[in-house]
């Protein structure tokens, strides 16, 4: 089976556009490496955060590395803070989602 990669990219974008979190994190996914699109770190990093302010955990996680290592963004510990927060609350091991 082969993945048209032009496709999902279409699919993730509109899928993201009307909020969808995980299509978000993809999207990133996406630009970071560079697959089907050009590479764009800066706009990876948005879309994670998009989909941490979602809801997304691993958005959160990713975006929180990415702003540790991209040229495009300060890093502050006051950002840091943030994400750390926001990885914690919406981590699926938060015990308010029943984990940890």
């Amino acid at each position: 089976m082969t993945i048209d990669v032009k496709q999902a990219f279409t699919y993730f974008e509109r899928a993201c556009d009307r909020d969808g979190s995980l299509a978000c994190f993809n999207l990133a996914e996406m630009y970071f490496e560079g697959t089907g699109v050009a590479k764009d770190e800066a706009k990876a990093t948005l879309l994670m955060e998009k989909a941490c302010k979602l809801g997304n955990g691993s958005g959160c996680l990713v975006r929180g590395n990415l702003l540790g290592t991209s040229r495009h963004f300060p890093t502050s510990s006051a950002d840091a803070i943030s994400t750390a927060r926001s990885r914690a609350e919406t981590s699926e091991c938060s015990p308010s989602k029943g984990g940890g």
